[in-house]
């Protein structure tokens, strides 16, 4: 089902250093927490289902204050997705990125994995034009690769299904490794995002506090600290959908 999760608990079985459970904890903008199932009916094939994995965390100062800062990133967030901004301005009158304000500060508990052999060719032929390169292009982020599974038909089109979770995930190349920053069920999904110089990127999507309605909003994730500042309006514009998909995947056609 999942190429990416297949990835994942095979790099696991290879090397884990330092252990802790077998939880991905991420914390969305509503304070949501998801648990990735490693019992999925992809890994079968490849484990026991009654094996337990230990994942690979990166160790990080708890101890950090997390502060709720004044400033606002909004005008980056105009500059650099002025798609995302046209898609929420087109779904309500009331959506405004200047009257964002930062919320919610948290700490991520980010582990890693080790890149398989073949993961550049395999996953770079249907995933490279959606990932977002770092400044030296030895990174990119990954919002997508969890959620939308691509693969080619019989024609060599590449065509895509749709999962309900999403995951947030830093690809390093140079050190052949994924770091996992965030996996959050179907409350949640990231929509676009960008890189803050070297160290930090901001990241877009949409996040249910009822269950009923959306609320957009953008992350500033430093990746030395791997603190999490997330950015709301106060004003609730209670969307009753946000499916940013086809703003993503122009070309390509989806079950």
């Amino acid at each position: 089902m999942r190429y990416t999760l297949t990835l994942l608990i095979l790099a696991l079985i290879i090397s884990c250093n330092r252990k802790k459970s077998s939880k991905d904890i991420g914390t969305s903008p509503k304070n949501e927490t998801e648990s990735i199932d490693i019992n999925d009916s992809q890994t079968e094939a490849d484990a026991d289902q009654n094996d337990v994995f230990e994942l690979d965390y990166i160790e990080v100062d708890e101890s950090i204050q997390k502060e709720i800062i004044e400033e606002n990133f909004s005008d980056l967030v105009e500059s650099n997705l002025p798609e995302w901004n046209d898609f929420l301005s087109k779904l309500s009158k009331d959506f405004n990125v200047k009257a964002f304000k930062n919320y919610q500060t948290v700490l991520l508990a980010p582990y890693q994995v080790g890149l398989l052999d073949d993961f550049n060719e395999r996953f770079l032929k249907l995933y490279k034009p959606y990932l977002i390169w770092s400044p030296d292009s030895s990174k990119a982020i990954d919002l997508y690769s969890y959620s939308y599974i691509l693969e080619f038909d019989t024609n060599g089109r590449i065509v895509g299904s749709q999962d309900v979770d999403c995951q947030l995930a830093l690809i390093d190349f140079k050190d052949r490794k994924r770091i996992v920053l965030q996996t959050f069920g179907p409350s949640t999904s990231f929509h676009d995002g960008f890189w803050k110089g070297d160290d930090s990127i901001i990241v877009t999507g949409a996040g249910s506090e009822s269950g009923l309605t959306l609320e957009p909003y953008y992350s500033l994730i430093d990746l030395n600290t791997y603190l999490s500042y997330s950015f709301e309006q106060d004003k609730k514009l209670e969307l009753k959908e946000c499916d940013y998909t086809m703003v993503v995947f122009k070309d390509i056609e989806f079950e």
